[in-house]
């Protein structure tokens, strides 16, 4: 007998991919959205008996155009951004293969894989609350799978429901007894972690999103002779608030200063730049790598450049990420 998934199951199952795609249809935005589309519409048609399961070669041809589309938005399949797509990709593209109950149960539980990567991206408060209604749907879609069809529409997603607070105690408990630890593995996020290590945070004891890199950082011309070695004081970004559990930067740090006004770090008070003498003052061209952060290297305290903003902890800051090579 050929199998047929069961109305109930399909709707739990279409909502629940509904609410996982969401969230990372601004990482790929063309994509995503043409394949979840066009692998529901599809599974709609074979649940009608409209249309019929797609012939292998169909099937490689559509992998094929992904895998192509995939590489030509990151030009690498070893991104975070990248993988990431990739399963969820393999997720939509699995719905036109539902010719029995092991590959719906297959769509499930890479479901819930596919809902924990959003915490590769977003940990807030916002991300879990997605994360926990992502988890009831996919549990009320399994269990809609093996439910009979005189229960109501509704019974499954209560059953979830139920079985979720079941278990929060549990959860609690596990919460305070082990240990949180750094992750074992690592992923590249180009995106989001600079490869010169340089963060907007840190937590004591938490490395996980530094990088080790012996990769160029970034060159320097200097337009007279260059300072004394042990002058390199390359300043980027300053962390001086800690509220507990990590280092981030402090409220006036985020405060521009007016053009060729510098604070002295000592006393905080204004000095205009005219009462420096050209002995004190440096010259040099800089050229930087893309580093997916928006800091910038100057040394010791700026005075004028030719791109970003000054601020009140004597860091430099560009605008935008830097995404390509730049000079100033």
């Amino acid at each position: 007998m050929e199998f047929q998934i069961a109305k109930q199951t399909l709707i739990y199952l279409f909502i629940s991919l509904t609410v996982i795609i969401l969230p990372h249809l601004e990482r790929s935005p063309l994509v995503l959205p043409v394949v979840f589309i066009t692998t529901v519409y599809w599974q709609f048609k074979i649940y009608r008996q409209q249309w019929p399961f797609p012939r292998a070669i169909y099937k490689t041809a559509i992998v094929l155009l992904v895998l192509s589309l995939i590489w030509l938005q990151h030009k690498s399949f070893l991104s975070l951004e990248a993988i990431t797509q990739l399963l969820l990709l393999t997720v939509l593209l699995k719905l036109l293969e539902l010719k029995a109950q092991r590959d719906v149960l297959t769509v499930l539980y890479l479901s819930y894989f596919a809902i924990m990567t959003q915490l590769l991206f977003d940990q807030s408060l916002l991300s879990g609350l997605y994360i926990v209604i992502a988890l009831l749907l996919s549990s009320a879609s399994l269990i809609s799978l093996y439910s009979s069809a005189e229960h109501s529409a509704l019974m499954p997603l209560k059953l979830s429901v139920k079985m979720s607070l079941v278990s929060l105690p549990i959860l609690l408990v596990a919460f305070m007894i082990f240990p949180r630890v750094a992750p074992l593995w690592s992923v590249p996020n180009a995106a989001g972690t600079a490869t010169t290590g340089i963060s907007g945070r840190m937590a004591p004891g938490l490395f996980s999103q530094l990088i080790e890199s012996n990769a160029l950082a970034f060159r320097v011309e200097f337009d007279n002779t260059p300072p004394q070695a042990d002058n390199f004081y390359w300043r980027a970004v300053v962390l001086q608030d800690f509220d507990g559990r990590e280092w981030t930067r402090g409220q006036t740090q985020t405060t521009a200063l007016q053009p060729n006004v510098l604070i002295d770090s000592n006393d905080k008070t204004a000095v205009d730049d005219k009462q420096l003498t050209s002995d004190s003052l440096l010259a040099y061209t800089i050229t930087m790598e893309p580093s997916f952060q928006p800091w910038l290297y100057a040394i010791n305290r700026p005075v004028e450049s030719s791109i970003g903003q000054i601020f009140s902890d004597n860091t430099l800051q560009s605008p935008v990420d830097i995404n390509r090579r730049l000079q100033y």
